[in-house]
């Protein structure tokens, strides 16, 4: 993975009066997303945490999952035989 597609941190976004959640203008510009975008929030609670995403770039995060869960496994089970 190139240093472009390493996770970043951009900012601490904060909830307003209405408890939605601001996004940091650098996220945002990012994600290419602005007003009256749509985005997906995906919950990862054993994590504490949040995915927030664009609903048509879902498929290609997903397969990124199943590849990194599958390597992981592969691992544990390598570890697992000696």
């Amino acid at each position: 993975m190139n240093i472009i597609n390493q996770p970043k941190l951009i900012g601490i976004a904060h909830l307003n009066g209405k408890s939605q959640l601001v996004i940091p203008k650098e996220a945002r510009r990012l994600l290419g997303i602005g007003p009256g975008d749509r985005v997906l929030i995906a919950a990862a609670p054993f994590l504490k945490g949040i995915l927030i995403t664009r609903p048509e770039d879902v498929e290609e995060h997903l397969q990124k999952m199943v590849s990194n869960t599958e390597k992981t496994i592969g691992v544990v089970r390598k570890e697992l035989k000696k």
